[in-house]
């Protein structure tokens, strides 16, 4: 019999690859495994305070994707390139539903599920390419963030300790993607909206106090450059 525990899988959906999407509607078909509901969000117009550069900011695409759902309610953001393992709902239930996972890099992806297992000896890619957390949560948490926009350089970091000041954990890697060159977020790492975000780390740091940010988080400080 199915669980009552459903997880929302948030997508900003652009260059969607169907060997993605394959490994999303894997864990969707399983019955023994809990519903997701996937929110594909459109690419949208050039808007003042909601996108830049073709990045639109982390509190639309969670406040749009949350608006209808109840705070015990879970949601999974992720990449529209990321790959997911047959187990991650496993590693997130494990978590109790609070977590991150951080990315494997492989050359070349084909057809073959893997397992988070798998992936451990594969070496993880620093940054942050799943956030799990309640509604709830979100919700909570928002008015303590500044305005981050998402696939820039920081946003993920920031959530990432933000889930482990609240015991939430790190699970995986629960997610691997196909290497496609220097990402665009390094390549125009001094363009808008990347500065922005880089201004908001700052912000955030000092707010939640610069001495403990920068203890956990020692490459926030390249940011006052």
């Amino acid at each position: 019999m199915a669980s009552e525990r459903k997880i929302n899988h948030i997508v900003y959906a652009y260059n969607l690859d169907r060997r993605v999407v394959r490994t999303w509607d894997f864990l969707r078909r399983q019955p023994e495994k809990d519903y997701i509901r996937l929110t594909l969000h459109p690419r949208i117009a050039e808007n003042e305070g909601v996108t830049v550069n073709g990045h639109p900011t982390v509190q639309w695409i969670l406040d749009s994707g949350t608006r209808d759902l109840a705070d015990e309610e879970l949601v999974m953001l992720t990449n529209s390139d990321s790959f997911l393992t047959a187990d991650t709902l496993d590693r997130i239930w494990e978590a109790r539903g609070l977590c991150y996972s951080c990315r494997v890099n492989m050359g070349r992806v084909g057809s073959e599920l893997y397992y988070s297992k798998q992936l451990e000896a594969m070496g993880k890619y620093p940054g942050v390419d799943l956030v799990c957390f309640t509604v709830g949560w979100w919700r909570k948490i928002r008015a303590k963030l500044p305005r981050l926009y998402f696939g820039c350089e920081a946003w993920d970091w920031i959530f990432k300790w933000e889930i482990l000041w609240s015991d939430g954990v790190e699970i995986g890697p629960v997610v691997y993607h196909q290497n496609h060159g220097p990402s665009k977020w390094f390549q125009n790492r001094l363009r808008e909206p990347n500065l922005t975000n880089r201004r908001a780390a700052i912000s955030w740091g000092q707010e939640r106090g610069w001495e403990r940010v920068v203890k956990v988080w020692p490459e926030i400080v390249q940011y006052l450059e």
